[in-house]
This record gives C-alpha cells, structure tokens and sequence, in this order.
C-alpha cells in the first residue's frame, strides 16, 4: 500500500513531519542522471596495449544502447584495485560527490571497481548521489537496494578478492620458479644493462660494456684495502663511472656497490638469496674481503675500560684473586684530570667479579716500597749475576715470542672465521642480522688480541739492549725507574716480578729468581767481596 499524500488527511492525523516531507518534495528540483562509464586498467602496460580495456568499452557502449542512456563520458583508470591506498579512485569519487547531478555508474564487471570493500562508494550509495550499474551481473545499486541486492554486491566484492588473491599466487610461484632458476627480476645494478633478447622476446641481464670494467676495478682496488668509502668515490669520479641516472657515486651509494653481493653471483629476494646465471664481475673470496675490510673500517672504537690496546706501566703484570687479569685503563674526569685505574677483565661478565677498580698509584706505591726502593747495589756486583740475569731475560724473550706467534695465529683465525660467515651471508645460510651479532663478538676478540700484541711488542728488542737497561735499573734502583719510558718500566717489572695477586685489599707481590735475593732483608752485606768460602749457596745457584 503506498504512503498517504493527502495533506488534509495527514493535518487530522498530525502527522506533521509527513507533511514537512511532502513540502519538501515538492520544492526539490528533480534531479537529473548523469551515465558515466568507467574502465580500470591493473598496470601501465594493459593501459598502453588495451588489453581488456576495449572490451570493457565495447560492453558499456551496447549496455546504454540496450537501456536507451545517453553515455555522458567514459572514466579510465590505471591502478592496481588490490593495493590499500587507491589514490586515483578516491580522486575519482572526491569528484563524484561534488556533482549536482547523480551519477550513473556503468562498470563491466564487480572487480573492475573494486576488489575491497569500498566505505566511501558506499556512502555516496546511501547518500543517493551514485547509482552502480553492474552488466555482468544485471543489477543495479542505488540507495534503495534490497538486501538481496546489496548481498550479491558483495558477493562479487568476495569473487573478486578470491581472483586477485588466486593471481597473486600465480605471478609469485612463477616469480618463485625464475629466481631459483637465476633470473633476477629487478632492475640490474651499476655495471650491468637489462636486455632484451630481439629474435626470443626473452629478458636477461648482461654486463656494460663502458662500466662493467670500472665497477671491477673498483672492487678489486678496494679489496687491498688501501681506500676507504669516500676515497674510492673519488677514485670512481677519477674513472668516470656514473650511477645509472649519470649521476656521480658519493658515499652512499658506493657503500651499496660495495655491498652488493650480485657482483659475485648472488643477490637476495624477500630474505632468500638465490645464485644468479649471468656473468660475476669478482670472486666470492674478493667479496668477503671487501666485507671485512668494511666491518673494520665501521666498527666503533672500544670504550676505555675495554680492550684498551695501549701500554700502561702495569699492563699483563696483576692478576685477580679469580684468576682473571686485571686490564689497566684511563679514565677522564669532570676536573679535566686523567687517572689511571685497574679493573678485573670479568668484571663485566653475565657473573661479574666483586673486586672493585684500583687506582694504578696504589699498586706502584706499594711496588715501589717492597721492591724498587731496595734495589741499591754496586755494578761491579751485578756484573757477577749478569748471565742468571740474562738468561731470565732470554727465557723472557722466548715467551713472549711464542705468546706472540700464539696471538697472530688467533687474529689469523678471526680474520678467516669473519671470512666463513660472511660467505655464509652470501649463500643465505644466516641473515646479515645474525652476523652483525658473530661479528660484534669477533671485534671484541680481535680488539683483546690486540691489547696482548701491543703489551708485549716491546719485548722483542735485543737481549744485550734489555739487559744494559736491567742492569741500571738495578744499579739505581728508584731514580732510574721513574725517569724510564712507561714501555721500558713495564718491560722492567715483567721480567723483575712474578704472580702478582690482588687479593681485594692488597698486592700479594711475587719477585723472580736471582732478583728475589737483591731485594731480600738483610742479605746486603752477604753481597760484598771477602774471603770466606762458606758463602750462602742460595748464591751460588743464582750465578750458576
């Protein structure tokens, strides 16, 4: 039954807003339909070459000639309906909504318009300022539509999800199949041209022949470690090698190309790296070099008080009670003054060591008192113990060579296992994640090789040299020990003193042999020449 318009009627009801509503009615200016039609294209390719965008044109045109609607334009569209930001679209329905005229719009099929749902389309739905006319599948939309239309709309709507999801799948099982087969999808890098093949149609990479020999030389003058980034920019500027815009290589750009594992066979997709089928402008073992020459040149400096590669006074002399060494470093304060301090190298472990910081002054001063100030002896005397001497010097030697020879083979070894896992990197076998992680571990360990290297570099001077120096210290005694070199005092105590252990309170001072009898209460006067035979036979042996 329909609505009742009879106003006189509707005055004895009261049905005032009834009434309103009719007045309204009769004011509004009846409105006129505008026919758009509307044709979307996925990709730029489909909109140059008019695949499917004449027939959606050819079935709009006979669908207004069938209905008798005077077409009024044809909107065409290249974007992908199955993206999030669809900014043509909503410029499209922005220009929609500011029209007098409702819009009639023609679309050959559901997923033509849209494969999501649509909140502001619908809105212009309900607004009535848009009617959707669907031919495939003979309905139309308008703000009055009955559930069961509005229900088929979405049943398109979730056809046509289906079909971009069942596409999507397609193009990645045959993205999935090229890749592994070493096809590189993407564009190629400096130093390469993609090509098309004229006779197949086939595309493939190859490299250019006016910069593939540039980015090589490039690579290889880098792999001996002479440049760094922004040098070898330089160096580039000086070929004449150009991005692929032309523009010049600055730093950036150049740490990219040093990084690019496609010169050497491989290159990543989606965190899967493949092996590709083209031409390698260096080796894999040129790579890794390049690699670890930029881990080098990038990696942070270490803090103070780690693996401090300078030579203290105390460096590789103290021990801890936990059996750890305690590691000299400065440290800077707000007064601008620099002290000197010893810490527990375990202290920062996941267990850390409970003895505390020791300013190096504390344990020279004691040092000092117990040993150095006790050396005051003829040289003439000396003279006598100088082979017990210089044999303690020579077996100082020794060891510091081996524990030298021991150090390089572990740099030797960091430097291959950095190279293994960066291959490693290349093959796909660990994320560039993980490594950063071995790495940052292989850094600290070069860094603590490098302080043991540095702390005993000096000891591989000649015997004769450290035993003239020896030999005046224990002549002088205290004088000649502070106005020595840091490296010379600390090559003096090595070879004086022996275990020295910190207990957490005090240095528990050990003193070699023959130095422990120039130092020991009461024995100086056993030292002067007389002709007694009984002499004290802890003597004899020394200078035996």
């Amino acid at each position: 039954m329909a609505s009742i318009r009879d106003e006189t009627l509707l005055k004895s009801l009261r049905a005032n807003s009834s009434i309103k509503k009719i007045k309204e009615d009769a004011k509004a200016p009846t409105k006129s339909i505008t026919y758009i039609g509307f044709i979307r294209v996925s990709t730029q390719k489909q909109g140059i070459h008019g695949i499917s965008q004449d027939t959606q044109e050819k079935l709009i045109e006979n669908y207004c000639t069938a209905k008798k609607y005077q077409l009024a334009d044809t909107y065409r569209l290249i974007e992908s309906a199955s993206k999030g930001h669809r900014t043509k679209f909503k410029l499209f329905l922005k220009y929609i909504s500011g029209q007098k005229n409702k819009i009639a719009l023609i679309v050959s099929r559901t997923d033509r318009l849209t494969r999501q749902d649509c909140f502001d389309l619908d809105e212009l739905r309900k607004k009535d300022k848009i009617e959707i006319h669907l031919i495939d599948r003979y309905s139309v939309l308008t703000s009055r539509s009955t559930p069961d239309e509005l229900a088929n709309w979405e049943i398109g709507v979730t056809y046509a999800k289906r079909e971009s999801r069942m596409i999507g799948q397609r193009v990645n099982e045959v993205r999935l199949e090229q890749m592994e087969n070493g096809q590189y999808l993407r564009e190629a890098p400096v130093g390469y041209l993609n090509v098309t093949d004229k006779i197949t149609g086939k595309k493939t990479i190859i490299v250019d022949k006016d910069k593939g020999h540039l980015v090589k030389k490039i690579l290889l003058e880098f792999a001996k470690g002479t440049y760094t980034e922004k040098s070898i920019c330089d160096y580039a500027e000086k070929l004449g090698l150009r991005s692929n815009k032309g523009n010049i290589i600055k730093p950036g750009c150049m740490g990219a190309l040093l990084h690019n594992t496609f010169y050497c066979g491989y290159f990543t997709d989606h965190n899967e790296t493949y092996e590709h089928h083209y031409e390698k402008l260096i080796s894999l073992d040129t790579y890794a070099k390049i690699q670890a020459i930029l881990d080098k040149k990038n990696k942070k400096a270490p803090k103070p008080n780690q693996y401090n590669s300078k030579v203290f006074v105390l460096s590789n002399i103290i021990q801890c009670k936990c059996g750890c060494k305690m590691t000299p470093y400065e440290k800077k304060k707000t007064n601008g003054k620099t002290y000197r301090y010893l810490l527990c190298s375990h202290a920062s472990t996941t267990t850390p060591c409970d003895v505390k910081q020791v300013n190096e002054d504390k344990f020279l001063d004691q040092i000092k008192a117990e040993v150095l100030d006790k050396l005051h002896f003829d040289p003439e005397i000396l003279k006598i113990y100088q082979p017990a001497i210089k044999r303690e010097i020579q077996q100082e030697l020794d060891t510091s060579k081996n524990e030298l020879n021991k150090l390089q083979q572990e740099q030797q070894r960091i430097e291959e296992e950095r190279k293994d896992y960066l291959k490693s990197v290349v093959k796909g076998i660990i994320t560039r994640a993980e490594y950063d992680l071995i790495n940052e571990d292989l850094c600290k360990q070069e860094a603590k090789v490098a302080e043991d290297m540095a702390s005993i570099s000096v000891s591989q001077e000649r015997a004769e040299a450290i035993l003239k120096r020896i030999i005046k210290l224990l002549s002088s005694g205290i004088d000649a020990f502070e106005s020595s070199k840091v490296t010379e005092k600390n090559q003096f105590l090595k070879i004086l003193l022996l275990n020295c252990i910190y207990d957490g309170e005090k240095l528990q001072i050990s003193v070699k042999k023959p130095f422990d009898l120039f130092i020991s209460n009461g024995l100086n006067q056993l030292w002067q020449p007389h002709s007694d035979l009984n002499r004290d036979s802890r003597l004899e042996r020394a200078v035996s």
